[in-house]
């Protein structure tokens, strides 16, 4: 009778029947496994969308990694994309040659800085910088320090840090140092100095008895153009304060001759130029033209030098 109470259990168990360990339902059983199962496919799917993922996200370009590099010790600026288009993919003109292309927007911005500079040039004489930059500071004595910078061919950029000290140096003048006269114009973009004129100036011209209906700004401003290069109408012209004569500023050749009459319309008008001396742009001395230039006198101690005679060696 014992053995069948055993026999009517679960074999080899020493639970109960009634126990809950053992009493488990198939269904129940089959619910567990069916969690476990979903379990798992989650997990996978998870990880497949993952590797998916991965495999979508390029390596890293060069730039990037140069950049990953760079934080690490210093901060640097991106480059901006547009210059960044511009040097990798750079347009050929019709030469061949590869063109940047510059934008008004570049144009602003690479000028502005150099606004308030002139370009001069002391004639038949160089000097060194520090010596040029001290007489210059004495000569002007701007409100702060003068910076120059030499551009080549002996022409000099000196920048000012105020519109009123370049405007005093251009309303003023002719200027000198020593007997040497310099030779002043008003920056320009894209300067060459192996096309620039060594004799080009800033000079001021008047107009005698110029009518007044032509006191007209841009009626002056073609006059102007007749004469040289215009860069500026005296203010008290502008306005109309001072009606003898009008006064422009101009940028001339000197070197070249001089326009002594314009023709506006019917009116034949007269100019004269303020303050110019007699240049050679030679020598640099004034009172004499490059033409009626004599070369210097030979030192003593080379007059009497006898004359070295042509040899010939070998027959």
């Amino acid at each position: 009778m014992e053995e069948g109470r055993v026999l009517a259990g679960h074999p080899g168990s020493s639970h109960p029947p009634g126990d809950p360990a053992t009493s488990k339902t198939p269904a129940t059983v089959q619910t567990e496994t069916t969690k476990e199962e979903a379990d798992l496919l989650e997990r996978h799917t998870r990880k497949m969308k993952d590797k998916e993922k991965e495999k979508e996200i390029p390596p890293p370009s060069f730039k990037d990694a140069l950049i990953s590099v760079g934080t690490t010790t210093a901060q640097m600026d991106e480059v901006p994309e547009t210059l960044e288009h511009h040097d990798s993919a750079p347009q050929d003109d019709e030469d061949g040659i590869p063109t940047i292309t510059i934008t008004n927007a570049d144009l602003d911005r690479i000028r502005k800085p150099w606004s308030t500079s002139i370009i001069i040039r002391v004639i038949g004489r160089s000097f060194g910088h520090e010596y040029l930059l001290s007489k210059l500071q004495t000569l002007w004595k701007p409100s702060e320090n003068l910076t120059c910078l030499e551009l080549g061919d002996h022409f000099v950029l000196v920048r000012f840090h105020s519109q009123g000290d370049m405007t005093k140096v251009l309303n003023e003048g002719p200027w000198f140092i020593g007997p040497h006269y310099i030779t002043i114009r008003k920056w320009e973009p894209e300067f060459d100095t192996s096309k620039a004129k060594i004799s080009t100036s800033v000079i001021w011209v008047r107009l005698p008895g110029l009518p007044i209906e032509f006191y007209d700004k841009e009626m002056l401003l073609k006059i102007g153009t007749k004469i040289g290069k215009p860069l500026k109408i005296d203010f008290r012209t502008e306005n109309n304060e001072k009606v003898r004569f009008a006064r422009l500023c101009v940028q001339v050749d000197l070197s070249s001759s001089l326009i002594s009459k314009v023709r506006v319309g019917n009116h034949i008008q007269k100019v004269s130029y303020e303050g110019i001396p007699t240049i050679c742009f030679k020598c640099g001395l004034s009172g004499h033209k490059l033409q009626h230039c004599s070369p210097p006198p030979l030192p003593p101690r080379l007059q009497h030098q006898p004359k070295m005679q042509n040899l010939v060696i070998g027959c």
